[in-house]
């Protein structure tokens, strides 16, 4: 087994596609979709008809979009990776280093994993490692005994994926986390756990803090599926990943049905960690896993999740669409107001949240939850089947949104 003190040039594909796409910017006089409260900076028509994926996200001075690299209305075709300037739109460079011609999509849930420029993203068994300033491959590789979630996480220049399904031929569920050096791929597995053949295993990757002592502890989730009964058991482990043993494992729902699923990873603050589960938020302690507070929700936080800021947690329940701000010291509810469906994770800046939800952008004042402006995009207006994707990131120093409809990516200004 790898021990953490010791853990951990391929082809480049960068591919012009300036035939399939347009730059263009935005002025004033632009047409319907220009005058809201609220317009572009700038704008990149994709014109592929469809395109989801990762949420946008920052490097430096870039900003990486994922999008179909042909026309498609079945999601048959690969994702490329694009990055843009984030001042200007320039497109940069465009990375599509796959396996197969088709069926290649980023998960849009993952954590984004970026070290030292290097960004890595796993695609069912296939795992990659792309140079974000010129986006090329820096390695790849392919799970030959299982296949991968496509969520991974860091700590320092470690990397992190799950494995799951049959990793022998017994027929018992296991699944398993792997580590790697960034600068390597070279896998090991550090961590297992089975449920024999009736248990279905559910972990996430790790959160990770760093004891009094200096060990590496990382707090996960398994979310076991009883194949007999349906029904579903979240729970918490504590593992140390320096002397490679459990500290504990935790219950997370105390009547588990068939939705006790776990929404989102573990999310720490000091000593304290919050989770997503189903229809409730809970707190536990790191350190032993006991639990503090519970707040029960009226339904999940499956695709908005939570953000913890500044003491407070804000989070959207997306099937009654509820709004709440809670007390992170003791579970308390601070406010909740009327919101939106289904959408995007939530985002803040300047005192206010950004999301998107019901297809628009919403922007919320973070003292009341109250709705201050929506923002359509604009090539709704031109079509009524192209509204903002449920995807969107935020430049914490500038405020910058950006956003992609089904064809096309926006950059906007904070409304403050």
């Amino acid at each position: 087994m790898m021990s953490i003190s010791k853990a951990v040039k391929t082809v480049t594909a960068l591919v012009a596609v300036t035939s399939f796409f347009q730059f263009s910017s935005c002025t004033d006089d632009d047409p319907p979709g220009f005058d809201q409260a609220i317009n572009p900076i700038w704008q990149y028509n994709f014109n592929i008809g469809l395109t989801t994926g990762i949420a946008p996200f920052i490097y430096e001075d870039r900003v990486i979009y994922a999008a179909y690299e042909a026309l498609s209305s079945d999601l048959r075709a690969n994702q490329d990776l694009l990055a843009f300037d984030i001042e200007s739109g320039e497109l940069l460079w465009t990375w599509n280093d796959h396996f197969e011609p088709e069926f290649q999509n980023f998960g849009s849930k993952s954590l984004r994993a970026v070290h030292n420029g290097i960004m890595a993203a796993t695609i069912g068994s296939r795992n990659f490692a792309i140079n974000l300033k010129d986006g090329t491959t820096l390695w790849k590789n392919r799970n030959t005994t299982s296949t991968s979630s496509d969520d991974v996480s860091i700590f320092g220049n470690l990397l992190f994926r799950t494995d799951f399904g049959f990793f022998e031929v017994d027929g018992f569920y296991r699944d398993a986390i792997m580590v790697t050096d960034f600068a390597t791929g070279e896998w090991e597995k550090v961590y297992e756990v089975t449920g024999g053949d009736s248990l279905q295993q559910g972990l996430e990757v790790p959160s990770f803090y760093t004891a009094n002592n200096g060990d590496l502890i990382g707090l996960f989730t398994n979310t076991e599926l009883d194949m007999r009964t349906n029904d579903v058991y979240p729970s918490l482990i504590s593992y140390n990943f320096t002397t490679n043993e459990e500290l504990y494992t935790v219950s997370l729902d105390e009547n588990p049905n068939n939705s006790s699923a776990v929404d989102w990873f573990p999310v720490i603050d000091g000593k304290q960690v919050y989770i997503a589960v189903d229809d409730m938020l809970v707190c536990h302690n790191v350190e032993t896993g006991a639990r503090i507070w519970k707040q029960d929700l009226n339904s999940n936080l499956l695709s908005a999740g939570f953000i913890l800021v500044e003491g407070r947690i804000y989070a959207k329940s997306e099937g009654d669409g509820i709004l709440w701000c809670i007390d992170a010291l003791n579970g308390n509810v601070i406010w909740q107001v009327p919101s939106t469906g289904l959408g995007s994770r939530l985002y803040h800046y300047n005192g206010l949240l950004y999301w998107i939800g019901d297809n628009v952008l919403n922007i919320a004042e973070m003292s009341t939850g109250q709705t201050i402006a929506t923002v359509r995009a604009p090539s709704s207006f031109k079509n009524g089947d192209d509204p903002f994707a449920p995807r969107m990131g935020l430049d914490s120093e500038t405020g910058h949104l950006y956003l992609m409809s089904y064809t096309t990516a926006y950059c906007y200004p904070p409304l403050r």
